[in-house]
């Protein structure tokens, strides 16, 4: 393994017809496994699956019944599955205080070793999470070896400019996006797919940040999941992109090239977080107590 290069896949899944109640009763495990072991015979270091990926999307029927600890066996039998690999699998968590999340949980050596919760629950066009769901509150990021580390934002948490800037601002290698967009989303004639194209290439130009972008793919209950899963590079480039279906991409992200399109455009270098902060006081007089 060479520290200045990581091996990355996103595995695109078709959305199963009706929720896992419905169809079996528990979790999607299936899928993930497969994809796992496919995944590391390729020496994966990082692989991502859709948000809610153990779930699929359509949670409102007892979406409940569904939600799982961070600890759960679900979760842990997976982890051990990825052995040295770091997987990340979208999942509903219970917290300890009765709250519901839409999480996306980081796996590797049989343990869980991170959580990101949801922080922008849309409510727009056909989407209403929040009233299934409450609002996550970080943007953590977390050290994958050598010098990479990664931030997770899931879906419309990317559709946040700010929430970007500030996952940016933590100086990630790299920013990981679950998502679970359908053509019909947001409606109004809206051209959803270019739509998330066009800010993934613009966030990974912008900050020179590459970016791993995963989303279903299929036609489910009226709406259709439209895929597009990709992997951007530091310069805002293509690496990989899923087709019409079921599939792991890969790619290979060079640290040189994140280092080089930094100093060529040093965005986060030059962010200047204070004045940020002094106009958020200035414009929101209650931020400053």
């Amino acid at each position: 393994m060479q520290e200045s290069i990581l091996r990355v896949a996103c595995a695109q899944l078709v959305h199963p017809q009706k929720s896992a109640l419905e169809v079996i009763g528990h979790h999607t495990i299936e899928p993930h496994l497969a994809m796992i072991a496919r995944a590391r015979t390729e020496n994966v270091d990082v692989l991502i699956f859709p948000e809610l990926s153990l779930t699929g999307y359509l949670f409102a029927a007892r979406h409940q019944d569904l939600a799982l600890l961070p600890n759960a066996e679900q979760l842990l039998c997976l982890a051990r599955a990825s052995a040295n690999m770091t997987t990340g699998v979208g999942f509903i968590e219970q917290s300890s205080t009765g709250l519901l999340y839409n999480s996306f949980a980081w796996l590797k050596q049989g343990k869980v070793t991170a959580v990101h919760r949801k922080v922008n629950l849309p409510n727009y066009g056909q989407l209403d999470e929040g009233k299934y769901f409450a609002a996550g509150r970080h943007i953590t990021t977390q050290t994958l070896f050598g010098h990479w580390s990664m931030a997770t934002l899931i879906c419309a948490d990317v559709w946040n400019p700010a929430l970007v800037h500030l996952a940016a601002l933590q100086n990630p290698s790299l920013l990981v996006c679950p998502f679970a967009s359908t053509r019909e989303a947001v409606g109004g004639g809206f051209d959803n797919p270019a739509g998330w194209t066009n800010a993934f290439r613009f966030y990974s130009m912008m900050y020179g940040l590459p970016g791993l972008y995963c989303n279903w793919i299929g036609p489910v209950a009226g709406v259709n999941f439209t895929g597009g899963s990709s992997i951007i590079d530091a310069n805002g480039s293509e690496l990989a992109r899923a087709k019409e279906g079921e599939e792991m991409i890969l790619a290979e992200l060079d640290y040189r090239q994140i280092t080089d399109a930094r100093m060529r455009l040093p965005t986060i270098r030059t962010s200047r977080p204070d004045l940020i902060l002094r106009e958020l006081e200035r414009i929101h007089p209650a931020l400053s107590g």
